[in-house]
């Protein structure tokens, strides 16, 4: 009974992070769209896949329909920035790999995008939590950053390794982007609650909450 039982355990997690995978999925589609899925992508790996709090359904569609005010806007920023870098790109390309231009161009994209992806692996969880503005969350992503530097690279350099294997086989999409939600609510989720713990006034605010257990 206790084999079948974990077995049960497994398979419905499975279940929930495919259907958490297909949600985020169609909520990127109209493109704007893609923080506040990414926002809802995060905040049900960490309290229903992590935690056992809650449903999918539920909790995805709420805390996406929540961050929509403020991700909205981000997710033109990231569009900007994916424009300004798809016409380096197109540059490159007409400058050729071998010049010295080429070279500058591959370095500062390369280092650009670990800088972004490095930044968004906590801007999201951010926004997604605590009461900020965009620039009162950068700073915030940020400051978590710097504080958790060991432990985020690499979980960011599995985002890549999700982000090739998706790409190279994108059947992958079914699970991948659920289950790198559970994988990234751990580390993110110890952050958090150390910092409400040691640097809020309030701590006590919290108590009792599902992400103090």
């Amino acid at each position: 009974m206790k084999l079948s039982g974990k077995i049960t355990g497994i398979l419905t997690k499975i279940f929930d992070m495919a259907a958490l995978s297909l949600f985020f999925l169609l909520c990127c589609i109209p493109v704007v769209t893609v923080i506040p899925a990414a926002c809802a992508l995060y905040q049900t790996g960490s309290k229903v896949l992590r935690h056992d709090v809650g449903k999918v359904t539920g909790e995805f569609f709420k805390t996406f329909k929540d961050s929509l005010r403020q991700g909205i806007p981000l997710s033109l920023i990231y569009i900007l920035l994916a424009g300004i870098l798809f016409g380096m790109k197109l540059f490159y390309d007409w400058k050729g790999v071998n010049t010295n231009l080429g070279s500058i161009y591959f370095v500062f994209v390369l280092v650009f995008s670990v800088v972004l992806a490095c930044v968004s692996y906590y801007l999201i969880p951010v926004i997604t939590r605590f009461s900020v503005t965009l620039g009162g969350g950068l700073r915030l992503a940020l400051w978590f950053g710097a504080k958790n530097l060991f432990t985020m690279i690499p979980l960011v350099i599995t985002f890549a390794g999700a982000a090739a294997l998706c790409y190279v086989v994108p059947f992958a999409l079914i699970i991948v982007p659920g289950f790198y939600a559970w994988l990234w609510a751990l580390p993110v989720e110890k952050s958090f609650k150390k910092y409400i713990i040691e640097e809020l006034k309030d701590p006590e605010a919290h108590e009792g909450m599902w992400y103090m257990d």
